[in-house]
């Protein structure tokens, strides 16, 4: 078991897919998943072959376990979706128990494995920057295996404080059954050599939450920025608070192997019904996503009635989750599936209410002559983000081709007067066409 979770510590941060949209997020939330499930089987027989050794529950499993059961319960009553996320976080909790079955002495071992895993992704972002390896986003020159500089600089700094505990104080870290002076030079070599690294690449990132993280010198960069979007930063969190956790003398109660003995058989059938459960419907999410992107490459191709059929095939999985209901909405209203649009759209407007969203609402209702409706959705996804052009652009050629001239023009002056933070040739288009208005 302790084999895994080391392997996992070490490749997950280096994974993403190709083939599943949003590749280097749900690439790694699927390796997990998988991983964490076959490490949970191999507990689950462990458990019920060998002899239990003595559970103990400290002060922060006692709440750990009222904040998980306050997200459940909180999400069950807000009626919020089955998510991507919400996996993640079942997994995260069984991550947890099986990281507290870990004898101290072996933790060593899992904080080398961590470290090793930031040391991979600071090479690799080392090469992104030297331009032999390609970034994961169209814009940003290092992103590492994530989907851009912040999560990834905020994933080298929730690694640093175990690199640097390894610098400091390598003589006194244990590495599975190596005695205190065992392969002292070699780890304080590493960890230099880590240090190093890991400081060459948060320079050139631009992250300063990172660098936040990194003088604090704790794992708290999640808390500033990507909150729940970066699997890997969990994972270390989780891993220091298991390993705190099994320093804790603030012991609230105990179990003895011999009392456990009637209540394992017990839990291992409640283990066993709940794998039996999530591995289908793992398997099922996983062809969802991949149906996903194939729908969002021909739509970006053009292909905007050919998409929709890969994007009805994952509905059924991802009828919940706000960023594919934008995609498919958006999809079918270039469609000219006006209609239905609507109705895919209003469902993305509850679950992850954003621009897109209501710019493709104002062109569906546009298409249908419901100016009204038309024109409130311009407007909401104006207010988002009243710095922007596009959305005000609309609501200009809106009243442009309703005869609403007075609107019009006034929105149009407003548009050529507004201060251009990026210039883009969009921008130009958007301003001559506005002089246009004005002149007509």
């Amino acid at each position: 078991m302790i084999k895994l979770i080391v392997l996992l510590l070490i490749i997950l941060p280096s994974v993403y897919s190709n083939e599943l949209m949003f590749g280097t997020i749900s690439g790694k939330m699927f390796v997990f998943l998988y991983v964490v499930l076959v490490i949970a089987i191999l507990g689950l027989i462990k458990a019920v072959v060998q002899p239990v050794r003595n559970l103990r529950f400290c002060k922060i499993d006692f709440l750990l376990l009222i904040w998980v059961v306050y997200v459940l319960l909180n999400g069950w009553f807000q009626q919020m979706p089955m998510s991507g996320r919400l996996f993640e976080l079942l997994g995260l909790v069984v991550f947890y128990i099986l990281l507290r079955q870990v004898e101290p002495a072996r933790y060593g071992l899992l904080l080398l494995a961590m470290a090793i895993g930031g040391v991979v992704q600071a090479v690799y972002g080392n090469l992104q920057l030297w331009g032999y390896c390609s970034s994961h986003h169209p814009v940003f020159k290092i992103t590492g295996c994530f989907f851009n500089p912040g999560p990834y600089a905020g994933y080298l700094a929730s690694v640093f404080p175990a690199v640097l505990g390894f610098f400091l104080f390598s003589p006194k870290l244990r590495i599975a059954n190596n005695t205190a002076g065992q392969l002292q030079g070699a780890k304080r070599l590493f960890s230099g050599f880590a240090l190093f690294l890991l400081l060459l690449i948060l320079l050139p990132a631009q992250s300063r939450a990172a660098w936040m993280a990194v003088a604090v010198a704790v794992a708290v960069f999640a808390f500033f920025s990507y909150p729940a979007q970066v699997l890997p930063i969990k994972m270390s969190v989780i891993l220091y608070l298991a390993f705190i956790t099994s320093l804790s003398a603030n012991q609230l109660w105990s179990v003895s192997s011999k009392q456990f003995i009637p209540v394992k058989y017990v839990v291992a059938l409640l283990l066993a019904i709940g794998l039996m459960v999530t591995v289908p419907c793992l398997k099922k999410s996983r062809i969802a996503w991949k149906s996903w992107k194939e729908a969002h490459h021909l739509y970006t191709l053009g292909g905007y009635t050919g998409c929709l059929p890969h994007y009805e095939k994952a509905w059924p999985i991802l009828k919940t989750d706000g960023d594919y209901l934008t995609n498919y909405g958006k999809a079918l209203s270039m469609a000219n599936e006006h209609q239905q649009a609507i109705e895919v759209l209003r469902q993305a407007v509850f679950y992850y209410p954003n621009i897109v969203v209501y710019t493709a609402l104002g062109d569906s209702y546009k298409a249908l002559g419901k100016t009204v409706e038309a024109e409130q959705a311009y407007l909401t996804a104006y207010y988002m983000n009243p710095s922007r052009f596009y959305a005000q652009y609309l609501l200009a050629k809106l009243y442009d081709e309703t005869g609403q001239t007075e609107k019009a023009t006034d929105i149009a002056n407003e548009l050529l007067q507004k201060e251009v933070k990026i210039p883009s040739v969009a921008i130009k288009e958007i301003k001559e066409e506005m002089r246009k208005i004005i002149e007509n």
